[in-house]
């Protein structure tokens, strides 16, 4: 079915590979790109995943870093 699941605490994420749709908790949201899947990997936006699931991220540019912080 090309279904990912993730959860956090009540949280749950359903997303199809190749679709810029997201349900968390059967809310309907769009992502700005859709996943896709390259050499048996799948890839999402990880802003838009992370902040689904409770966490902040932030860009540190100078160093080219990206910083996952949860509460």
């Amino acid at each position: 079915t090309r279904l990912i699941t993730a959860t956090a605490g009540d949280r749950v994420i359903k997303h199809t590979i190749g679709e810029n749709v997201v349900y968390i908790n059967d809310e309907v949201l769009e992502m700005d790109v859709a996943s896709f899947e390259t050499e048996g990997r799948t890839l999402v936006p990880v802003r838009f995943i992370s902040n689904a699931l409770g966490a902040e991220v932030n860009w540190h540019e100078e160093i080219q870093l990206v910083e996952i912080t949860t509460n």
